[in-house]
């Protein structure tokens, strides 16, 4: 029995609980116990650091700058604290110019924060996998003297 492959290349199936016949199973679907496994590695990789790290700068970068442009349209007279935020971003004001020096240092602490809050997640993950890893060695192998 000949069963197309979808990449057409011809497969050669000789056992007919093999052949796929309603899309969902056949020699090269995946078992719900792949499926799961699969889930459980995608929820436990790592995060990429620099990645959340340039997500979040992005995210920050234009949050500050917006709070900046619309605070400079609200309140041209800048009664409200906004320029406070000086004292601790070189450079800042509440103006134009403040809208790119707010967007630049909205960028840097925003991936310091995703770069940051990304490496401690996979340190805390690594440790908590190796605890569980470590105790289930542990109580696989706890009764082991009882058998020699």
């Amino acid at each position: 029995m000949r069963n197309e492959h979808p990449d057409n290349r011809s497969l050669n199936v000789t056992d007919a609980s093999l052949v796929d016949i309603d899309r969902r199973g056949g020699p090269f679907s995946e078992t719900g116990e792949q499926r799961a496994n699969n889930t459980i590695v995608l929820a436990f990789a790592p995060l990429h650091k620099a990645a959340l790290g340039l997500a979040s700068g992005i995210v920050f970068a234009l949050i500050f700058a917006l709070i900046t442009f619309i605070d400079l349209l609200v309140d041209p007279q800048q009664t409200a604290g906004l320029g406070l935020l000086a004292q601790y971003f070189y450079g800042y004001s509440v103006s134009l110019a403040g809208v790119l020096v707010g967007f630049a240092w909205g960028f840097a602490v925003g991936f310091v924060a995703g770069w940051f809050l990304a490496f401690v997640r996979n340190v805390v993950l690594a440790i908590w996998i190796l605890y569980f890893r470590a105790r289930a060695d542990w109580l696989a192998t706890k009764d082991l003297l009882d058998y020699v």
